[in-house]
């Protein structure tokens, strides 16, 4: 197994991927955050024609960050930790439910949308496109 790291711009700072081939196939544990130096990091260190599996250890950002485009320029199979698959299956009840909490707990109508706006358009969920059935 080989370690690469990646700078973030997050608190946690640098984060690592690491790439290993199992019966000659290529597989990624965590992908980096959706970053131009992550991008950058995962192209210069995994052959995105050979890589088959992708396994997010869990969905930080910095470490799923750059799933979605692995599912666009690779034919690897993206892996999700099932409690988290299912968060994001379930993201749109979930953010329902959030809302009415808000809304009980005196908040008013426009922080509420504010806030979702903040988790709809800044994407902090949108594996839509890399789960299958979405």
């Amino acid at each position: 197994m080989q370690q690469h790291t990646v700078i973030t711009p997050y608190v946690v700072g640098e984060v690592h991927i690491y790439t290993a081939e199992v019966d000659g196939e290529l597989i990624l544990f965590d992908t980096g955050p959706p970053t131009a130096q992550a991008l950058a990091c995962l192209k210069e260190n995994v052959d995105l024609d050979r890589l088959r599996h992708v396994f997010i250890t869990h969905c930080h950002v910095d470490h799923y960050g750059l799933a979605d485009y692995l599912s666009q320029h690779s034919s690897a199979e993206i892996y999700l930790p099932r409690k988290d698959a299912l968060k994001i299956k379930y993201h749109h009840r979930r953010l329902e439910a959030i809302e009415g909490l808000l809304q009980e707990m005196g908040f008013d109508a426009c922080y509420v949308e504010r806030f979702r706006q903040t988790v709809d358009d800044e994407g902090v969920f949108d594996f839509s496109t890399a789960l299958p059935g979405g």
